[in-house]
């Protein structure tokens, strides 16, 4: 390489749509630094130029901008659009457990065409990293509060692994009525910090009367360790515009706080007008978008991301993949739990994604759940062990709009460093041929 150059792909864009769109979505999952080429642009070459669909017109803007015709990429001859985009817009509805990561796939797909264009001229293929501090991955603990009381006579409570004795003194205390099982919210608090971690509690606009004074002390803890409280929403919020409103207007009296998203009440959800109602409310990011009894992805894809309508939606959905109430709901208990969770989280890290789990303050309680609340403490101790960043709903989606939106604009001079248009938190690495990943110690032009 004897002069200067720059590292980004190019995307032709003559006439924008939705398949323009989704290239942009896949793009930004993966990191790649891309530019918009229309035939008005300067001609500036990039080693990979990406074509939504192939057309005369397309065609033609495309090799004004490429380094080698070889390196132009019709992406519709790579990536199955149709597939990707039913599952990115929620019109896909196969029910069942969910770990094909059909979307995650399909963009590896892209990402390796990309790679090998980048290798044909002898250029360093860099990205950007999914997570801060090069992070292998994402963890993302969410508490819907259903309830703040709970009897430890519930039929649930007896159908998982329990000594007779334990049993016996469960049955006394529910008699007597003289404890509450089932707020926890504190000792949920302490069991996070224990392990550096802070999550979402996703709180309804309403909750029994006698219960206030803990809910309102709830609040108060929450706010006081910097835990993010969300809404989560029923009724008919799912649906209804007024309603949403109405429920927004109620939780910001009830907490002094707009929420930045929100989780629907036993996953309700309407494809697409749950986001639309999102979106014209100023949500930031929904939770919601998962199967109520299926494990896994039901949008075939562990990163957050931009549902789609016609086009991208500005609003983030975050990708849960597992909940506690979906093990209890299927008998799952014990170490049938357990293995349940790896296998999702594992699954996860193979894409460095980002796991989502909701675990319910209900079952978080080692006397009436043990293992429920033993399989939370063992992924607060596998995440930490393996060096993830542990966030809030809020914080993941702040992060991903951050690094989507940050362009670093990286240049190879001709000795082989990198240079970046910004300072940014966002860590460039870069690929080599064995797939390893490495920090690039690019400088700031």
């Amino acid at each position: 390489m004897t002069v200067s150059q720059n590292l980004s792909v190019g995307l032709v864009v003559t006439q924008r749509n939705v398949l323009d769109d989704l290239v942009m979505e896949m793009l930004e999952h993966l990191g790649i630094e891309y530019e918009i080429v229309e035939p008005t642009t300067s001609r500036r070459k990039h080693p990979a130029v990406l074509i939504s669909r192939s057309s005369p017109d397309s065609m033609f803007v495309a090799k004004q901008h490429s380094l080698l015709e070889e390196n132009i990429i019709s992406v519709d001859e790579i990536v199955r659009f149709d597939s990707v985009l039913s599952l990115l817009s929620g019109t896909d509805q196969r029910a069942g457990d969910q770990f094909d990561l059909l979307v995650n796939g399909e963009e590896q797909k892209l990402r390796g065409s990309i790679k090998s264009a980048f290798k044909r001229l002898d250029l360093p293929f860099v990205f950007k990293w999914y997570w801060p501090g090069f992070k292998p991955a994402c963890c993302v603990l969410t508490h819907d509060i259903d309830w703040l009381t709970y009897s430890p006579l519930h039929k649930a409570v007896f159908r998982g692994p329990m000594k007779p004795s334990k049993s016996l003194k469960l049955v006394k205390s529910g008699l007597l009525k003289d404890r509450d099982f089932g707020w926890n919210i504190p000792s949920t608090v302490e069991l996070e910090k224990k392990y550096g971690a802070r999550s979402t509690f996703f709180f309804l606009t309403r909750y029994e009367a006698d219960t206030l004074p803990i809910f309102r002390e709830s609040l108060e803890l929450l706010k006081r360790n910097d835990f993010e409280i969300a809404l989560h929403g029923y009724r008919a919020s799912h649906k209804n515009m007024e309603s949403l409103n109405s429920e927004l207007a109620t939780f910001k009296d009830n907490t002094g706080l707009a929420p930045a998203g929100l989780r629907y009440h036993v996953l309700k959800f309407r494809v697409p007008d749950s986001w639309l109602l999102e979106v014209k409310a100023g949500l930031k990011y929904d939770a919601t978008f998962a199967y109520n009894e299926f494990f896994g992805f039901r949008g075939g894809i562990c990163f957050p991301y931009h549902p789609f309508n016609d086009s991208r939606l500005p609003i983030v959905e975050i990708p849960t993949g597992f909940m506690d109430w979906t093990a209890l709901k299927r008998g799952l208990r014990g170490s049938k739990l357990n293995s349940k969770i790896e296998e999702t989280r594992e699954l996860v890290e193979k894409f460095h994604g980002a796991f989502v789990v909701n675990f319910h303050n209900t079952y978080l309680n080692p006397e009436t759940f043990e293992d429920v609340y033993s399989a939370y403490e063992n992924i607060l101790k596998s995440v930490t062990s393996r060096n993830y960043w542990i966030c809030t709903a809020k914080e993941c989606a702040e992060w991903w709009e951050y690094r989507s939106s940050t362009k670093l604009d990286p240049i190879a001079d001709p000795s082989g460093n990198v240079t970046v248009s910004s300072k940014s938190n966002i860590t460039l690495v870069q690929e080599k041929a064995d797939s390893a990943v490495e920090e690039v110690k690019a400088i700031v032009a």
